[in-house]
């Protein structure tokens, strides 16, 4: 999967961070949070994605649904929800009522192009022992080109720095046997 990323050189995000932390010392808002996350994500040699611009890019398949999906790595499957002013709902389990907010992802309106709304579900891909982070992975984001009738791919780890920021962790593709043991 290819999406585009915002990069930076080392030092100049090191350097942005650093200037932007000395200034908002005493009093900084989420937005603030966010900047200083994704630079120092930056700084780290991480690539940061928006969240919304990459959705946006991806847009809907020819039946309306996104062709990318995302859900908390601690996920077994995903539910997604557009509406008719283009924007979209993802979050993990069963029942929308019952995902607390922090297992569920809002894009605003306008995202997608306008139509109908549809409700989808998929799998969420398993992440392998060399790419599974050792805390918790509720503290983690899974994004992947939607399969909604079949088993995904080729997914991203994410860490969510704020807003619309994540940064990337790794990269893979499902093996065989891992797409089987998802489809069983």
């Amino acid at each position: 999967m290819n999406v585009d990323t915002i990069q930076m050189p080392s030092s100049k995000a090191w350097n942005a961070f650093q200037q932007y932390r000395a200034a908002v010392r005493q009093k900084y808002s989420d937005t603030d949070a966010a900047l200083m996350k994704g630079y120092r994500a930056l700084a780290q040699g991480k690539k940061v994605l928006d969240l919304v611009g990459v959705m946006r890019q991806a847009g809907l398949d020819s039946q309306g649904r996104p062709k990318l999906a995302i859900c908390r790595a601690d996920g077994w499957r995903v539910q997604c929800e557009t509406w008719w002013n283009g924007s979209a709902e993802f979050w993990c389990g069963d029942q929308r009522q019952n995902a607390v907010a922090g297992r569920r992802i809002r894009l605003p309106a306008g995202i997608f192009p306008h139509r109908d709304g549809v409700r989808v579900s998929a799998l969420v891909p398993t992440i392998p022992p060399e790419f599974r982070p050792a805390s918790d992975l509720r503290h983690y984001h899974v994004l992947w080109e939607a399969e909604w009738t079949s088993v995904p791919k080729d997914p991203l780890l994410l860490r969510h720095l704020g807003r619309n920021l994540y940064a990337v962790l790794a990269q893979w593709d499902l093996t065989p046997l891992e797409q089987a043991v998802l489809a069983g």
